[in-house]
């Protein structure tokens, strides 16, 4: 027999009545579920084998100091960089996040912002006077989408429906789908960027992804293009992005992530005329709470039957 399982969870607004004894007892582990307070989750740590949705803002050395039992963590975000420091990434704690069961939601909101540009839409929303340029059609244009996970492989599958033709990069391979034109890995964007009349970033923030859009990429995009990023802000370089010469070239950016992150009132992204920006609510949609509790039950399920997890993050390569 397996010994059981001790599994901290923190509180969460949208878990039902006796949500602890219910996954005890569907587990066979032991749940104890504290409220979001750093003392509190450190009081219980000692004796816990797995900790889930712990805030980013807490989760440090302290935790793993105090979590020497620890065998999983797992996080409900996709984006999970701030959890990744030396000590835990160098730990042989499992960790699984939300990533993939958030790509639904996102690819929808992606295409939003593309459509919204194209056919000047956030412009008539404005109900302000604005000297419209003709709106353009996507048919046989060319789409580049930078990762190809969660997020990168709907949003292919949607735009290839409107006749685009699809370039994908990516770090990984992945499956030889019909909806995806050609694809590279992400230091070949540098010879394809010039093409795209559309670019979205939908890929992890990484050592190799940040500031992966530079001045001297973006210099080399299309004049009329369109710039999309609904996975972390700091893909593109904020300060590039500021220049005119830069900005000035697109027929507009939507951008539902930004560095800074959430952007300050007065930043002068905002003063821009051609932007789109959606502050982070691109994961939001009427099921996504949903697949994330199933997935946590899922896992939860299996750590306690010692079975292999759902959505492992590879703690080196960041996503």
């Amino acid at each position: 027999r397996f010994m059981k399982k001790n599994i901290l969870l923190i509180d969460s607004p949208i878990y039902p009545r006796n949500f602890d004894k219910y996954l005890s007892k569907i587990s066979k582990g032991r749940i104890v579920i504290v409220k979001e307070n750093k003392k509190e989750i450190i009081k219980k740590l000692p004796n816990m084998n797995a900790l889930i949705n712990c805030p980013r803002r807490f989760f440090d050395t302290d935790i793993l100091k105090n979590g020497k039992k620890l065998e999983w963590v797992h996080s409900g975000g996709a984006g999970i960089e701030e959890y990744l420091f030396k000590d835990f990434v160098n730990s042989n704690i499992k960790f699984t996040n939300g990533k993939i069961i958030q790509g639904t939601e996102i690819a929808d909101h992606a295409i939003g912002l593309v459509l919204s540009i194209s056919r000047n839409i956030y412009l008539y929303a404005s109900n302000k006077e604005h000297k419209l340029k003709r709106p353009i059609e996507l048919k046989n244009k060319i789409c580049g989408i930078i990762g190809l996970g969660g997020i990168g492989l709907p949003l292919a599958e949607r735009l290839k429906t409107f006749g685009m033709k699809i370039l994908g990069f990516s770090e990984e391979i992945f499956p030889m789908v019909s909806f995806i034109d050609e694809s590279y890995r992400g230091n070949d964007l540098k010879n394809h960027i010039s093409k795209v009349d559309i670019l979205v970033c939908t890929a992890p923030l990484t050592r190799n992804t940040k500031k992966l859009l530079n001045k001297s990429l973006l210099s080399k995009m299309k004049n009329e293009s369109i710039l999309i990023n609904v996975s972390r802000g700091s893909l593109i370089d904020t300060n590039a992005l500021l220049e005119k010469k830069i900005n000035s070239k697109f027929l507009g950016i939507g951008l539902d992530v930004t560095d800074p992150d959430p952007l300050p009132k007065n930043h002068r992204l905002r003063k821009l005329k051609n932007i789109i920006l959606t502050n982070h609510s691109s994961g939001l949609s009427d099921n996504n709470r949903l697949r994330s509790k199933n997935l946590m039950i899922e896992n939860i399920k299996r750590f306690c039957n010692n079975m292999h997890l759902l959505n492992i993050v590879d703690k080196k390569k960041g996503y």
